[in-house]
Protein backbone atom coordinates (compact mmCIF):
# COMPACT_ATOMS: atom_id res chain seq x y z
CA UNK A 1 0.00 0.00 0.00
CA UNK A 2 1.04 3.44 -0.81
CA UNK A 3 0.77 6.40 1.79
CA UNK A 4 0.19 9.82 0.22
CA UNK A 5 0.09 12.61 3.04
CA UNK A 6 -1.60 15.78 2.08
CA UNK A 7 -2.65 19.27 3.96
CA UNK A 8 -6.61 20.59 3.68
CA UNK A 9 -6.56 24.16 3.78
CA UNK A 10 -9.92 24.14 4.65
CA UNK A 11 -9.35 23.12 8.82
CA UNK A 12 -5.42 23.44 8.55
CA UNK A 13 -5.25 19.93 10.22
CA UNK A 14 -2.91 17.32 8.45
CA UNK A 15 -5.16 14.55 6.57
CA UNK A 16 -3.43 11.32 5.27
CA UNK A 17 -4.54 9.44 1.91
CA UNK A 18 -3.20 5.57 1.96
CA UNK A 19 -3.90 3.72 -1.36
CA UNK A 20 -2.94 1.76 -3.98
CA UNK A 21 -0.91 2.96 -6.88
CA UNK A 22 -3.70 2.83 -8.84
CA UNK A 23 -6.11 4.66 -6.44
CA UNK A 24 -5.70 8.61 -6.48
CA UNK A 25 -7.45 10.32 -3.65
CA UNK A 26 -7.97 13.56 -1.40
CA UNK A 27 -9.95 15.55 0.28
CA UNK A 28 -11.24 18.56 -1.85
CA UNK A 29 -14.05 20.34 -0.07
CA UNK A 30 -15.91 20.71 3.13
CA UNK A 31 -19.01 22.85 4.86
CA UNK A 32 -19.20 23.26 8.55
CA UNK A 33 -22.14 23.76 10.98
CA UNK A 34 -22.66 24.41 14.24
CA UNK A 35 -24.94 21.20 14.51
CA UNK A 36 -23.69 17.39 13.96
CA UNK A 37 -24.01 15.57 10.27
CA UNK A 38 -26.00 12.42 10.57
CA UNK A 39 -27.28 10.68 6.99
CA UNK A 40 -26.50 11.96 2.92
CA UNK A 41 -29.00 11.31 0.43
CA UNK A 42 -27.47 12.42 -3.39
CA UNK A 43 -30.43 13.29 -5.59
CA UNK A 44 -29.42 10.83 -8.69
CA UNK A 45 -31.69 12.61 -10.93
CA UNK A 46 -30.39 15.62 -10.27
CA UNK A 47 -27.01 15.06 -9.42
CA UNK A 48 -25.78 18.52 -7.98
CA UNK A 49 -28.23 18.26 -5.42
CA UNK A 50 -27.24 16.29 -1.79
CA UNK A 51 -28.99 16.55 1.05
CA UNK A 52 -27.84 16.14 4.57
CA UNK A 53 -29.34 15.67 7.95
CA UNK A 54 -28.07 17.31 11.02
CA UNK A 55 -29.21 16.07 14.16
CA UNK A 56 -29.89 20.08 15.41
CA UNK A 57 -29.69 22.19 12.92
CA UNK A 58 -32.43 19.73 10.48
CA UNK A 59 -32.26 19.32 7.20
CA UNK A 60 -29.66 20.87 4.85
CA UNK A 61 -29.77 20.91 0.59
CA UNK A 62 -26.34 21.91 -0.74
CA UNK A 63 -25.51 22.32 -4.34
CA UNK A 64 -22.34 20.01 -4.76
CA UNK A 65 -21.41 21.21 -8.63
CA UNK A 66 -18.17 22.25 -7.92
CA UNK A 67 -17.01 19.80 -5.26
CA UNK A 68 -14.15 22.37 -3.45
CA UNK A 69 -16.75 24.64 -2.59
CA UNK A 70 -19.90 22.82 -1.48
CA UNK A 71 -22.80 25.53 -1.70
CA UNK A 72 -25.82 25.34 0.90
CA UNK A 73 -29.02 26.70 -1.06
CA UNK A 74 -31.92 26.01 2.11
CA UNK A 75 -32.25 24.55 5.66
CA UNK A 76 -35.11 24.13 7.48
CA UNK A 77 -35.57 22.80 11.27
CA UNK A 78 -39.12 20.44 11.09
CA UNK A 79 -40.89 21.28 14.65
CA UNK A 80 -37.79 23.53 15.78
CA UNK A 81 -35.75 19.61 15.57
CA UNK A 82 -32.89 18.55 14.04
CA UNK A 83 -33.38 15.60 11.54
CA UNK A 84 -32.11 12.15 11.54
CA UNK A 85 -32.45 10.05 8.29
CA UNK A 86 -33.39 11.41 4.76
CA UNK A 87 -34.81 9.88 1.34
CA UNK A 88 -35.12 11.42 -1.61
CA UNK A 89 -38.12 10.01 -4.58
CA UNK A 90 -36.55 8.76 -7.66
CA UNK A 91 -38.58 9.77 -10.38
CA UNK A 92 -39.72 12.90 -11.79
CA UNK A 93 -43.10 13.05 -11.12
CA UNK A 94 -43.27 16.12 -8.83
CA UNK A 95 -42.35 18.38 -11.07
CA UNK A 96 -39.55 20.68 -10.64
CA UNK A 97 -39.41 19.45 -7.16
CA UNK A 98 -37.79 16.64 -5.15
CA UNK A 99 -40.33 14.99 -2.63
CA UNK A 100 -38.25 14.01 0.26
CA UNK A 101 -39.13 12.16 3.54
CA UNK A 102 -37.32 12.78 6.86
CA UNK A 103 -37.08 11.41 10.46
CA UNK A 104 -36.72 13.68 13.02
CA UNK A 105 -37.35 14.21 16.99
CA UNK A 106 -37.40 10.74 18.40
CA UNK A 107 -40.48 9.21 16.32
CA UNK A 108 -41.84 11.22 14.02
CA UNK A 109 -41.64 11.42 9.86
CA UNK A 110 -42.06 14.74 7.82
CA UNK A 111 -43.15 14.61 3.98
CA UNK A 112 -41.03 17.66 2.90
CA UNK A 113 -41.16 19.00 -1.03
CA UNK A 114 -37.94 20.48 -1.89
CA UNK A 115 -37.57 23.64 -4.32
CA UNK A 116 -34.67 25.31 -5.63
CA UNK A 117 -34.11 27.10 -2.13
CA UNK A 118 -36.96 26.80 -0.22
CA UNK A 119 -38.31 23.44 2.01
CA UNK A 120 -41.92 22.86 2.34
CA UNK A 121 -43.16 20.44 5.20
CA UNK A 122 -46.31 19.13 3.19
CA UNK A 123 -47.35 16.29 5.77
CA UNK A 124 -45.79 14.62 8.93
CA UNK A 125 -46.81 11.65 11.13
CA UNK A 126 -45.75 9.63 14.01
CA UNK A 127 -43.17 6.21 13.65
CA UNK A 128 -44.23 3.70 15.64
CA UNK A 129 -40.25 4.28 17.03
CA UNK A 130 -37.23 6.43 17.10
CA UNK A 131 -36.22 6.56 13.41
CA UNK A 132 -33.33 5.47 12.15
CA UNK A 133 -33.39 5.27 8.64
CA UNK A 134 -35.42 5.81 5.83
CA UNK A 135 -36.03 4.70 1.98
CA UNK A 136 -38.50 5.71 -0.68
CA UNK A 137 -40.20 4.84 -3.69
CA UNK A 138 -42.86 6.29 -6.23
CA UNK A 139 -45.65 4.93 -3.60
CA UNK A 140 -44.57 4.32 -0.50
CA UNK A 141 -41.94 5.42 2.53
CA UNK A 142 -40.23 2.75 4.69
CA UNK A 143 -39.29 3.41 7.73
CA UNK A 144 -36.33 1.63 10.57
CA UNK A 145 -37.26 2.21 13.92
CA UNK A 146 -35.07 2.13 16.58
CA UNK A 147 -36.90 -1.39 17.85
CA UNK A 148 -37.82 -4.75 16.92
CA UNK A 149 -39.54 -3.93 14.04
CA UNK A 150 -40.06 -1.56 10.89
CA UNK A 151 -42.97 0.11 8.78
CA UNK A 152 -43.73 0.86 5.92
CA UNK A 153 -46.03 4.35 5.31
CA UNK A 154 -47.58 4.78 2.14
CA UNK A 155 -46.95 7.85 0.00
CA UNK A 156 -50.52 9.14 -1.57
CA UNK A 157 -51.97 12.07 -3.28
CA UNK A 158 -53.73 14.69 -1.45
CA UNK A 159 -56.67 15.66 -2.85
CA UNK A 160 -57.12 18.62 -1.05
CA UNK A 161 -53.67 20.24 -1.35
CA UNK A 162 -54.16 23.80 -2.82
CA UNK A 163 -53.02 23.70 -6.55
CA UNK A 164 -48.80 24.17 -7.33
CA UNK A 165 -47.48 24.41 -10.71
CA UNK A 166 -44.24 23.17 -9.93
CA UNK A 167 -45.62 19.59 -8.46
CA UNK A 168 -47.81 17.51 -10.83
CA UNK A 169 -48.62 15.16 -7.77
CA UNK A 170 -49.06 16.78 -4.47
CA UNK A 171 -48.04 13.83 -1.92
CA UNK A 172 -49.10 13.21 1.47
CA UNK A 173 -48.63 10.84 4.08
CA UNK A 174 -51.28 7.99 4.19
CA UNK A 175 -51.58 6.96 8.10
CA UNK A 176 -52.42 3.18 7.71
CA UNK A 177 -49.51 1.20 7.89
CA UNK A 178 -47.97 -2.47 7.86
CA UNK A 179 -45.49 -3.07 10.61
CA UNK A 180 -43.77 -5.88 10.80
CA UNK A 181 -42.39 -7.54 14.01
CA UNK A 182 -38.99 -9.49 13.66
CA UNK A 183 -37.63 -9.59 16.76
CA UNK A 184 -34.03 -8.23 16.27
CA UNK A 185 -33.25 -4.19 16.30
CA UNK A 186 -33.48 -3.20 12.61
CA UNK A 187 -30.28 -0.61 12.12
CA UNK A 188 -30.18 -0.05 8.31
CA UNK A 189 -32.43 -0.43 5.26
CA UNK A 190 -31.73 -1.35 1.70
CA UNK A 191 -34.52 -1.53 -0.77
CA UNK A 192 -35.21 -3.52 -4.95
CA UNK A 193 -37.38 -1.54 -6.79
CA UNK A 194 -37.18 -4.08 -9.71
CA UNK A 195 -37.84 -7.86 -6.88
CA UNK A 196 -39.51 -5.17 -4.52
CA UNK A 197 -37.14 -6.91 -1.91
CA UNK A 198 -36.36 -5.17 1.09
CA UNK A 199 -32.88 -5.61 3.06
CA UNK A 200 -32.69 -5.27 6.82
CA UNK A 201 -29.70 -5.00 8.46
CA UNK A 202 -30.61 -6.86 11.54
CA UNK A 203 -27.96 -6.38 14.41
CA UNK A 204 -27.20 -9.38 16.22
CA UNK A 205 -29.64 -11.18 13.73
CA UNK A 206 -27.86 -11.09 10.61
CA UNK A 207 -29.60 -9.87 7.08
CA UNK A 208 -33.31 -10.19 6.78
CA UNK A 209 -35.31 -10.10 3.44
CA UNK A 210 -39.08 -8.91 3.27
CA UNK A 211 -41.46 -8.99 0.09
CA UNK A 212 -43.10 -5.82 -0.95
CA UNK A 213 -45.34 -7.39 -3.49
CA UNK A 214 -47.79 -8.30 -1.52
CA UNK A 215 -48.59 -6.04 1.02
CA UNK A 216 -52.07 -6.87 2.16
CA UNK A 217 -50.49 -10.60 3.05
CA UNK A 218 -46.98 -10.08 3.41
CA UNK A 219 -45.12 -13.49 3.73
CA UNK A 220 -42.61 -13.97 6.60
CA UNK A 221 -39.13 -12.51 6.57
CA UNK A 222 -36.63 -14.38 5.27
CA UNK A 223 -33.04 -14.14 7.51
CA UNK A 224 -29.14 -15.34 7.11
CA UNK A 225 -27.75 -15.31 10.21
CA UNK A 226 -23.85 -14.21 10.14
CA UNK A 227 -21.10 -14.58 12.67
CA UNK A 228 -21.18 -10.76 14.42
CA UNK A 229 -23.34 -7.90 13.67
CA UNK A 230 -24.52 -6.23 11.02
CA UNK A 231 -24.55 -3.18 10.93
CA UNK A 232 -25.47 -1.68 7.43
CA UNK A 233 -26.62 -2.80 4.12
CA UNK A 234 -26.19 -1.62 0.81
CA UNK A 235 -26.80 -2.00 -3.52
CA UNK A 236 -25.33 -1.35 -6.52
CA UNK A 237 -26.95 1.85 -7.66
CA UNK A 238 -26.13 1.55 -10.88
CA UNK A 239 -24.93 -2.26 -11.44
CA UNK A 240 -28.25 -4.71 -11.42
CA UNK A 241 -29.80 -6.57 -14.00
CA UNK A 242 -32.95 -3.95 -15.04
CA UNK A 243 -35.46 -7.10 -15.29
CA UNK A 244 -34.41 -9.22 -12.15
CA UNK A 245 -33.14 -6.48 -9.94
CA UNK A 246 -30.06 -7.01 -7.79
CA UNK A 247 -28.18 -10.07 -7.73
CA UNK A 248 -25.82 -9.08 -4.35
CA UNK A 249 -25.83 -7.25 -1.21
CA UNK A 250 -23.43 -5.81 -0.10
CA UNK A 251 -22.90 -5.88 4.12
CA UNK A 252 -20.83 -4.50 6.76
CA UNK A 253 -20.53 -7.23 9.39
CA UNK A 254 -18.11 -6.34 12.34
CA UNK A 255 -14.96 -5.31 11.22
CA UNK A 256 -15.56 -6.84 7.65
CA UNK A 257 -17.27 -6.17 4.24
CA UNK A 258 -19.18 -9.26 2.85
CA UNK A 259 -21.03 -10.23 -0.20
CA UNK A 260 -24.41 -12.31 -0.51
CA UNK A 261 -25.76 -13.54 -3.44
CA UNK A 262 -29.97 -13.54 -3.17
CA UNK A 263 -31.73 -15.68 -5.47
CA UNK A 264 -34.01 -14.75 -7.97
CA UNK A 265 -37.39 -15.80 -5.50
CA UNK A 266 -35.25 -14.36 -2.62
CA UNK A 267 -35.34 -17.28 -0.83
CA UNK A 268 -31.89 -18.13 -0.55
CA UNK A 269 -29.04 -16.33 0.88
CA UNK A 270 -25.59 -17.33 0.09
CA UNK A 271 -22.34 -15.66 1.41
CA UNK A 272 -19.74 -15.25 -1.26
CA UNK A 273 -16.37 -13.08 -0.56
CA UNK A 274 -15.34 -11.29 2.61
CA UNK A 275 -12.51 -8.63 3.49
CA UNK A 276 -11.60 -7.03 6.51
CA UNK A 277 -11.76 -3.19 6.92
CA UNK A 278 -9.66 -1.28 8.45
CA UNK A 279 -11.60 0.39 11.35
CA UNK A 280 -15.10 0.08 12.39
CA UNK A 281 -17.63 0.13 9.76
CA UNK A 282 -21.00 2.35 10.18
CA UNK A 283 -22.29 2.66 6.45
CA UNK A 284 -21.73 1.88 3.18
CA UNK A 285 -22.34 2.99 -0.27
CA UNK A 286 -22.04 0.91 -3.95
CA UNK A 287 -22.01 2.68 -6.95
CA UNK A 288 -20.88 0.82 -10.22
CA UNK A 289 -18.76 -2.39 -8.43
CA UNK A 290 -17.13 0.09 -5.94
CA UNK A 291 -18.01 0.84 -2.58
CA UNK A 292 -17.44 2.88 -0.19
CA UNK A 293 -17.53 2.71 3.81
CA UNK A 294 -17.70 4.79 6.85
CA UNK A 295 -15.15 3.86 8.81
CA UNK A 296 -15.59 5.85 12.85
CA UNK A 297 -12.31 6.99 13.68
CA UNK A 298 -10.64 5.67 9.79
CA UNK A 299 -12.49 7.78 7.20
CA UNK A 300 -13.57 6.34 4.20
CA UNK A 301 -12.24 3.09 2.49
CA UNK A 302 -12.74 2.34 -0.73
CA UNK A 303 -13.49 -1.21 -2.37
CA UNK A 304 -13.45 -3.04 -5.40
CA UNK A 305 -16.37 -5.32 -5.33
CA UNK A 306 -16.67 -6.47 -8.97
CA UNK A 307 -15.22 -10.21 -8.17
CA UNK A 308 -17.79 -10.79 -5.20
CA UNK A 309 -15.65 -13.65 -4.50
CA UNK A 310 -12.70 -11.51 -4.01
CA UNK A 311 -13.79 -8.06 -2.91
CA UNK A 312 -10.43 -5.82 -1.90
CA UNK A 313 -9.19 -2.56 -0.55
CA UNK A 314 -8.15 0.33 -2.53
CA UNK A 315 -7.06 2.63 -0.14
CA UNK A 316 -8.07 4.55 2.68
CA UNK A 317 -8.76 8.34 2.98
CA UNK A 318 -9.24 10.27 6.50
CA UNK A 319 -10.97 12.66 7.35
CA UNK A 320 -11.16 15.42 10.19
CA UNK A 321 -13.56 13.96 11.95
CA UNK A 322 -16.02 10.17 12.44
CA UNK A 323 -17.08 9.21 9.12
CA UNK A 324 -21.43 8.26 9.83
CA UNK A 325 -21.93 7.80 6.36
CA UNK A 326 -21.10 8.13 3.03
CA UNK A 327 -22.59 8.45 -0.77
CA UNK A 328 -20.59 7.60 -3.84
CA UNK A 329 -21.01 9.10 -7.39
CA UNK A 330 -19.53 9.36 -10.76
CA UNK A 331 -21.84 11.46 -12.79
CA UNK A 332 -20.30 10.30 -16.32
CA UNK A 333 -21.30 6.94 -15.36
CA UNK A 334 -24.70 8.05 -14.41
CA UNK A 335 -25.28 9.59 -17.32
CA UNK A 336 -24.19 6.63 -19.22
CA UNK A 337 -26.18 4.28 -17.01
CA UNK A 338 -29.16 6.38 -18.29
CA UNK A 339 -28.15 6.76 -21.94
CA UNK A 340 -27.70 3.07 -22.67
CA UNK A 341 -29.88 1.03 -24.49
CA UNK A 342 -29.66 -2.10 -26.72
CA UNK A 343 -28.87 -0.85 -29.62
CA UNK A 344 -26.53 2.08 -28.36
CA UNK A 345 -23.96 1.27 -25.39
CA UNK A 346 -22.14 4.20 -23.94
CA UNK A 347 -18.76 3.95 -23.06
CA UNK A 348 -17.61 4.91 -19.94
CA UNK A 349 -14.76 7.06 -19.44
CA UNK A 350 -12.25 5.27 -17.05
CA UNK A 351 -10.09 8.38 -16.39
CA UNK A 352 -13.53 10.28 -14.93
CA UNK A 353 -13.63 11.75 -11.63
CA UNK A 354 -15.32 10.17 -8.73
CA UNK A 355 -17.06 11.83 -5.75
CA UNK A 356 -17.44 10.65 -2.34
CA UNK A 357 -19.74 12.38 0.24
CA UNK A 358 -19.46 11.79 3.94
CA UNK A 359 -21.04 12.58 6.69
CA UNK A 360 -18.72 13.90 9.33
CA UNK A 361 -19.16 14.73 12.96
CA UNK A 362 -16.55 17.38 13.01
CA UNK A 363 -17.18 19.41 9.78
CA UNK A 364 -20.79 18.14 9.02
CA UNK A 365 -19.86 17.62 5.10
CA UNK A 366 -16.81 16.40 3.08
CA UNK A 367 -15.88 15.64 -0.17
CA UNK A 368 -13.36 13.07 -1.28
CA UNK A 369 -12.34 13.17 -5.03
CA UNK A 370 -10.97 10.58 -6.72
CA UNK A 371 -9.23 8.67 -9.99
CA UNK A 372 -9.16 5.17 -10.61
CA UNK A 373 -6.81 4.52 -13.29
CA UNK A 374 -7.45 0.65 -14.07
Amino acid sequence: MLGIAGYNEAYSDEFTVTAQPLLDARIVGSYTSPGESSKIALSRRRPQILYLTDISEGLLKFDVSDPAKPKLLASTKIEGGGAYAVAIAPTNNFGSHDILVSGYGNSKIALILSASREFTIQDTIAALGSVQDLWYTGHYGIAVSGGPEFELIRIVHDPDAPFDAGVAFVPALQTQRIPTTIGASVVDIAHDPISKKVFLAQGSAGVGVFDLRNLDNPPPLRTLDLEGNTYAVALDTISYSPYLGHEFIYILNNQSLMIVEVSRDGNTLKQRGKVALAGEGADIDVYDNTAAVAEWEKGVEIFDVKDPDNPHSLGVVDTPGRARDVAVQNEQVLLCAYQSTASSVCKKDPTARWHIYVADDRDDLQVIEMNMHF
